[in-house]
């Protein structure tokens, strides 16, 4: 053990090892065997000897494994080695290709250099054409240096189009142009070298339409587009289509007049609030403003300041001249491109010198005519729908017309920077301290401030420098389309007064046909007077039902009414009556209500006469402090409007009933007669009411100037109703308002006249037949002997001319017969029928005419009877 331990051994086995793999490494298996017996054996150490051939089996065995993984090794790289060059063959044909036709190319290029070095020295040799040679190299280089500034400008001017630059892009093309020409015009022959030019220079000519329509373009749609860059732009136009002053102004004017009508025009199509309308119109005039303030800094000159127009002064800005100063062509001394473009430019500044005050005041007076016309076209009936109510009109009017009235000129800002547009009024000052304005005789800018840029700091002092008058611009732009929506909205409102009418009458209409059929002079009033009759106080009809609750007749009629089942003082016993009270004061209240929506559009603030419970006629905005700023004519315009339109609806009203009374008919003698009676009385007493009993309609149809004053309505109320013989004696000259007015009371009393003709015919009728039967039926008219209840009545006579008298003796009925009393019983129920105390004259008067000839009619018939009946027994006496 101490042997194999000892370093000596160590050694020796390590070296050993190394010895036997060096061994394997260098020699075969077979070899090594081959020597090991042969070799003679040397003199080992006896511990050594017997350890060999375990090493070199165990060595062997690691040989063949290491055999075995180089042959499997082996096999993998060249298998992928042929993977790799399948894959790659088709590879390697191609870039065989490449590399011979690269070859080829080389080639070609070195017998091009051969051939350039022969000439080279063939013209070398020639010493005598250097000079001539030289002056080829120059004419080459200047006709080059103009091609490649055409070729360039097609990139040029695309750069220019992207950053909207058009009076440069206008500039490059006018410049290339010049250049164009004079090198076709010089240098034809060698254009020959340059074909790229020939055929890009049709792309170039392209560029001057699409500067035009960027330029159109950027005016039409740019809201945010200052003087600076509109003259900018007018510039471009101009030195593209050689336009003058006069004529860039028209342009400018269709561009902004497109630009200011085109939101209009998207919102038609598109409803809006009324908040989207207010900001929209409010943007509609700080565009126009700003347009004639525009007009002012491009085409005229500045007040107070010494300068040119802005259209001038970017117009005569050239900054990039320096680019034409060329090499001078064949035949020539020097350049002709840069005196070609400044002959441009001069052509083009003689036509942009400043505009004359009344040149631009009649372009910019046309314009705004023409732009009042698409207002017009525009906001009627569209956006302008969106103020649906009298509130949402005036509270749009105010805003605008404090929008423009507080408009102030914009500030200039830095070349080249958009500014918001001035929308948004400025607020007026707590404190006022109004500037006084300047007559029109002197100069608008005495007492106006301007900037160092010579601009006004007002809207008037706006209109004198540009149209030299002063302009209402809501006058000018806005009044018509404001007119148009105020008369629609007095239409819809007094409309649906008319159209509310329908459901009360219909209402009315059928609690007459459920109210209980009475024959003639077989109605019971319910009470009287009827509650809340119009006309009557209603502490008199209190005050008079409190007198009479002891009577004895009051007991039995009201037990009278109990036993029919009426309730006493309660609608539902009053029926159709009870519901007169209420259309009534419907018609007025919402008459009233159109009147004060009419006021709001008149740009007047509404007032009340009252406060009433019943009666208010005060609508939620009405405590707002609004004074109109409208123009007169406006009144003047909508004052007759309102009147006809409150004709037409009352007129409507009349019709209806005048239709439903003609389909009611001729009434029958019986129940069903009876209820067509009592709808015709409604119909009647519903016309009498509207016309008589209604003081908004007089005040509507009388002077308009009544119409704020606080006794307006009290005047109205306490109007009588117009009679025939008060309007024959009318004087000739009228008002329009009294015409309608006597139209519209002549058309209901032949409506309530036609309705009480069917009530007075029909008890005619019926009364006549009862008084008729009931004469028939008195034994006293039939009597051959003196009757004992009769007695001689005598009456003194004094005759002046004589100095005696005498007497007068005849013989009357101590009581009157039955028959008649029944008769005027009847006749006054019928009255209270009709209305009892609020029964109108004309209606009474009817009822007396029918009645009348009833009487003669029931006496004439009971006069034959009883003549046939005498005849009769005097013949069968003989």
């Amino acid at each position: 053990m101490a042997l194999t331990t000892s370093p000596r051994y160590i050694a020796g086995h390590k070296d050993a090892q190394r010895s036997a793999e060096s061994l394997f490494e260098s020699q075969s298996v077979v070899q090594i065997r081959e020597v090991y017996r042969t070799y003679p054996v040397c003199a080992v150490e006896p511990p050594c000897e017997p350890r060999l051939p375990c090493r070199v089996g165990q060595v062997e065995t690691k040989a063949r494994n290491d055999i075995e993984d180089k042959k499997h090794q082996l096999r993998q790289l060249v298998g992928g080695s042929y993977r790799d060059l399948i894959d790659s063959a088709d590879t390697i044909l191609s870039m065989t290709t490449c590399c011979q036709a690269a070859v080829s190319q080389v080639h070609g290029i070195q017998n091009d250099f051969n051939q350039l070095s022969e000439s080279i020295r063939k013209v070398s040799k020639a010493t005598g054409h250097r000079v001539q040679s030289g002056s080829q190299r120059e004419q080459l280089f200047a006709v080059g240096s103009r091609v490649k500034y055409l070729v360039d400008t097609s990139e040029l001017l695309w750069g220019c189009l992207d950053t909207q630059a058009y009076l440069e892009a206008a500039h490059r093309y006018l410049r290339a142009s010049e250049v164009h020409r004079i090198l076709m015009g010089t240098a034809a022959s060698s254009m020959g070298r340059f074909p790229l030019l020939r055929h890009q220079w049709p792309s170039i000519a392209a560029f001057k339409s699409q500067v035009l329509e960027g330029v159109q373009h950027r005016l039409k749609t740019h809201t945010h587009l200052d003087a600076q860059a509109a003259a900018s732009a007018l510039a471009a136009s101009c030195f593209l289509d050689y336009l003058s002053s006069a004529q860039a102004l028209a342009l400018f004017l269709d561009c902004c007049r497109h630009r200011a009508i085109q939101p209009l025009a998207a919102a038609t199509k598109a409803g809006l609030s009324q908040p989207a309308l207010q900001e929209l119109l409010t943007k509609l005039a700080a565009t126009v403003q700003e347009v004639v303030i525009q007009v002012g800094q491009i085409f005229l000159a500045p007040v107070a300041a010494v300068g040119v127009p802005l259209l001038l002064k970017q117009a005569s800005d050239d900054s990039s001249s320096s680019e034409l100063l060329f090499s001078p062509l064949p035949g020539q001394e020097r350049s002709q491109e840069a005196d070609a473009w400044q002959a441009v430019r001069r052509s083009t500044l003689e036509g942009l010198q400043p505009l004359s005050q009344p040149d631009a005041s009649s372009a910019c007076t046309s314009w705004l005519g023409r732009l009042a016309k698409d207002i017009q076209k525009h906001c009627c009936p569209g956006p302008m729908a969106a103020c649906a109510s009298p509130p949402d009109f005036a509270s749009l009017e105010a805003h605008l017309q404090s929008a423009i009235s507080h408009w102030q000129p914009p500030s200039q800002p830095p070349a080249q920077e958009s500014r918001p547009l001035v929308a948004t009024p400025r607020p007026a000052p707590l404190t006022p301290s109004p500037r006084p304005l300047t007559p029109l005789g002197q100069s608008p800018f005495e007492t106006v401030e301007t900037g160092q840029s010579g601009v006004p700091d007002s809207w008037e002092g706006v209109c004198d420098w540009v149209l030299g008058k002063r302009l209402d611009l809501w006058q000018e732009l806005f009044e018509t389309p404001f007119l148009k929506r105020a008369q629609a909205l007095i239409q819809a409102s007094f409309q649906g007064v008319s159209q509310d009418f329908t459901a009360p009458l219909q209402a009315c209409l059928k609690a007459a046909q459920q109210a209980p059929p009475a024959p003639p002079g077989g109605y019971y009033a319910p009470q009287w007077p009827e509650q809340g009759s119009l006309g009557t106080s209603p502490q008199l009809g209190s005050i008079s039902r409190h007198a009479g609750a002891t009577s004895r007749s009051y007991k039995m009629r009201k037990r009278a009414r109990l036993g029919r089942g009426d309730a006493e003082g309660s609608k539902e016993g009053l029926g159709w009556r009870g519901l007169l009270e209420g259309v009534g004061q419907q018609v007025n209240s919402q008459l009233m209500q159109a009147l004060e929506g009419s006021q709001r559009l008149l740009g007047q603030r509404p007032q009340n006469s009252t406060n009433d419970t019943t009666d208010d006629y005060s609508g939620s905005s009405s405590s707002q402090d609004y004074r109109g700023l409208s123009p007169l004519h406006r009144a003047g315009e909508l004052q007759p409007f309102i009147q006809e339109q409150c004709s037409e609806a009352v007129q409507a009203m009349a019709e209806q009933l005048q239709a439903q009374l003609l389909q009611l008919g001729q009434p029958a003698m019986d129940l069903q007669g009876a209820q067509l009676v009592e709808q015709a009385l409604l119909l009647g007493r519903l016309s009498r009411i509207v016309g008589s009993n209604a003081p908004a309609l007089g005040l509507i149809l009388g002077p308009p100037e009544a119409w704020g004053r606080p006794e307006g309505a009290t005047l109205a109320a306490q109007r009588p109703p117009l009679r025939p013989s008060a309007l024959e004696h009318k004087s000739s000259v009228k008002s329009h308002g009294a015409a309608l007015h006597q139209d519209l009371q002549q058309k209901l009393r032949n409506v309530t006249m036609s309705a009480y003709e069917v009530w007075a015919g029909w008890v005619g009728r019926g009364l006549c037949m009862e008084l008729q039967a009931a004469l028939h039926s008195d034994a006293a008219l039939t009597s051959s002997t003196p009757l004992q209840a009769w007695e001689e009545t005598i009456i003194a006579q004094e005759d002046g001319m004589e100095e005696g008298g005498g007497e007068m003796r005849f013989r009357l009925p101590a009581a009157p017969s039955p028959g008649p009393l029944l008769f005027l019983l009847a006749a006054c129920r019928e009255v209270a029928r009709a209305g009892g105390h609020t029964t109108g004259a004309v209606a009474v008067q009817l009822l007396e005419w029918e009645l009348g000839n009833a009487a003669l009619e029931a006496f004439r018939c009971t006069h034959s009877f009883l003549s046939h009946r005498l005849a009769t027994l005097h013949q069968k006496l003989c």
